[in-house]
């Protein structure tokens, strides 16, 4: 896991530059570890609303979490005015940082989140992928499973025996595999199994 550490000057727009550094930095799995600042304009989604909501004055960021990734963000924030009133809500741009904001960034690698319509929900809702090769080694012989779904990794001198279990098999080529991405819920199969193929 890498981390970041970085400050927002007076007058930034507090999503804006966030979703800037991400870009600039290629991070496609993260997350926004509790931050602190403050703004001096606010605009926000509450909860089961449409629209945004614009606030004027000082308020402190009490604090800002969230997911972070070049396919798609998704940070809230709680702020709290000169009287100690909080409210919270979907971070969005236009929120304008008054003195400074803090910002710590936690990067997950071999990981990847995008953004995929929800039936349930009915909105553009996390998906999480798993990034195998590179840093996260795949050999001929890997097998993995999701319920009756199966992805079997080989190449033209692995051959396998006919498969013993009912369900979907889908064959990937070693060679497809530095940049191999399954959705998270796919198992990787102990060696031994892989092995009795």
């Amino acid at each position: 896991m890498e981390n970041y550490t970085f400050r927002l000057p007076s007058g930034q727009d507090l999503f804006d530059s966030i979703e800037s550094f991400v870009k600039e930095k290629r991070i496609e799995a993260g997350c926004v570890l509790p931050s602190v600042g403050s703004l001096t304009q606010a605009v926000l989604r509450l909860t089961n609303e449409e629209f945004h909501t614009e606030y004027n004055g000082y308020f402190e960021i009490v604090p800002m979490t969230g997911t972070v990734s070049i396919y798609g963000s998704h940070l809230h924030v709680s702020i709290s005015d000169g009287d100690g009133r909080t409210i919270g809500g979907h971070l969005v741009s236009g929120c304008r940082v008054y003195t400074t904001a803090e910002i710590v960034l936690a990067v997950f690698e071999n990981t990847i989140y995008k953004r995929e319509f929800a039936e349930d929900s009915g909105y553009e809702e996390l998906a999480v992928y798993k990034r195998w090769g590179q840093g996260n080694p795949v050999s001929a012989g890997s097998l993995f499973q999701r319920g009756e779904k199966f992805i079997l990794v080989s190449n033209s001198f692995f051959k396998p025996q006919p498969f013993p279990q009912s369900g979907q098999l889908w064959r990937v080529d070693i060679g497809r595999c530095k940049d191999l991405l399954l959705p998270k819920h796919f198992v990787r199969l102990p060696v031994e199994q892989n092995l009795s193929l």
